[in-house]
């Protein structure tokens, strides 16, 4: 489930749930996905900033869609086996 707020013609605010996990960190999917629709109805520019509660995603809705995001490690593990 997905919830987006629009802020202005450059930044949207995006908060994803998923079945069985509860809130997610960020989405890349999510982030085109409204990106693209609230650009196709006008209310943002072709250059979009979508804000997570784990950071943003800076997406290009142009002829090809493109987007672009800071690349951090969230967590570490071992496994036995």
């Amino acid at each position: 489930m997905e919830f987006a707020q629009i802020i202005d013609e450059n930044n949207i605010k995006l908060r994803v749930w998923e079945k069985g996990i509860g809130e997610i960190l960020s989405n890349s999917i999510s982030a085109c996905a409204a990106a693209i629709t609230a650009h196709k109805y006008k209310s943002t520019n072709s250059e979009i900033t979508v804000d997570f509660i784990g950071g943003k995603i800076k997406v290009y809705c142009e002829k090809n869609i493109k987007f672009r995001a800071p690349v951090i490690n969230i967590f570490n593990g071992n496994i036995v086996i």
